[in-house]
């Protein structure tokens, strides 16, 4: 299962079960699996949607996409061009963030200080810079990468 640290800007306090509390920034993101497959689909819907107008605007003014790299885009390269393309549309964004906290809430996905599942007491206590740069983030590693893979018999 691939997996990925992601550190916020601002720390996030936490308490285990055996009652120590603490703070931390890093929250640990793991693949989405069978069992995510409802709201992984529901984000990688709505990022899909958000891609395709972005090419739709791009094309109506007639600018040309293409990767000029030989190399396959970093997951840094992916965060930016994502980024970018979902803050053109601010419903969009507003939907593809609200599927992605939907996603990151579920057991098995991201966990606080790498094993403490991450909770809505914690996202409330995230800045929305944070939660910006984690949806595109996630998006990033997990969506966008899987989204440009062509399946082969």
């Amino acid at each position: 299962m691939k997996e990925y640290e992601f550190h916020l800007s601002t720390p996030v306090k936490f308490a285990r079960a055996g009652g120590e509390a603490g703070e931390t920034t890093l929250i640990v993101f793991k693949e989405p699996m069978y069992r995510h497959a409802g709201a992984t689909a529901a984000l990688k819907g709505h990022y899909t949607q958000a891609m395709f107008q972005a090419s739709e605007r791009a094309s109506r003014q007639g600018i040309e996409v293409k990767n000029e790299q030989e190399t396959e885009p970093t997951a840094e390269d992916r965060a930016a061009f994502i980024n970018l393309m979902i803050r053109m549309d601010g419903t969009l964004s507003e939907a593809i963030i609200g599927a992605f906290i939907r996603l990151v809430k579920m057991p098995g996905i991201a966990a606080v200080d790498g094993d403490i599942q991450l909770s809505e007491v914690h996202l409330a206590s995230i800045p929305y810079e944070d939660i910006e740069r984690m949806t595109v983030s996630f998006l990033a590693n997990f969506i966008e990468r899987s989204s440009s893979t062509v399946p082969t018999a």
